[in-house]
């Protein structure tokens, strides 16, 4: 998706741009969601799933636990919310980074400390989320693949990098997930949840704390996979995607008409 129109920019006049852009993406996605043929998911799903208010609230409906959230661009409405949690975090609603000087900022997810308050004034011009801060005994990545559950932990607190989003450390902790069980309930409510948007595919991120407790922080469309696939034995996801698309697993209702 990010190289759709490469090159355009440069051979047009400038404020046909956006619009062209705009036509080449609708034109895309559009071919691709009208073929006749079984996806693990197509443009519109993955549009879907960007909506992560709607993934929490179906998460709430199936019983799930969620962190207490706030979604704003209000900086007196965050700021109450921080003030209330004392231990907030804030996060961004898609996946970017910020390009400057030829180098790659990521954005992580960051604690957000009572010093940081008057900062907030600048949120008026862009939403973010902030949730209460969950205490880690360790996290999950499960992933699930039409009805095969593959469910793997970290104990990201051993990293101080990596303590709030463990992805910051996310090389050096490639090799140290291990497969692990869900609980009944749980794993029949993620499938659920799987139902609902009527997808074959779903990465979710689980935070259990000290207490047990399982809260639902997302589900990704499209997440990452191989270097949970190399810790098993003969690549069980990879074999478990290739069955769902060669029709020899069940699917969910992705209906095709002919």
């Amino acid at each position: 998706a990010y190289n759709i129109g490469n090159g355009v920019k440069e051979e047009m006049d400038k404020k046909f741009y956006s619009a062209a852009m705009g036509e080449i993406r609708n034109t895309l996605f559009g071919f691709i969601e009208s073929v006749d043929a079984y996806a693990l998911g197509k443009p519109g799903i993955y549009r879907r799933l960007d909506s992560k208010e709607e993934q929490l609230k179906i998460a709430v409906k199936l019983g799930l636990n969620i962190p207490e959230t706030c979604l704003t661009n209000n900086p007196e409405e965050a700021r109450q919310f921080i003030l209330k949690h004392q231990n907030v975090v804030a996060k961004m609603q898609t996946g970017f980074a910020i390009y400057e000087d030829g180098v790659e900022n990521v954005v992580f997810t960051n604690v957000v400390s009572e010093d940081k308050l008057e900062e907030l004034d600048s949120l008026v011009y862009c939403p973010m989320q902030f949730q209460k801060k969950i205490e880690k005994k360790k996290e999950l990545r499960v992933t699930i693949v039409g009805q095969d559950v593959y469910a793997f932990e970290i104990d990201s607190q051993q990293s101080e990098d990596a303590k709030v989003d463990w992805r910051k450390d996310g090389v050096n902790l490639l090799t140290k997930w291990a497969r692990t069980e869900l609980p009944s309930d749980i794993e029949a409510k993620l499938l659920e949840l799987l139902d609902v948007y009527n997808v074959d595919y779903g990465a979710i991120d689980i935070i259990v704390s000290p207490q047990d407790e399982y809260y639902f922080i997302e589900i990704n469309a499209a997440g990452e996979f191989f270097w949970l696939d190399n810790l098993t034995e003969e690549n069980l996801i990879s074999k478990s995607i290739a069955d769902v698309l060669c029709d020899k697993a069940l699917r969910r209702n992705n209906r095709i008409l002919v």
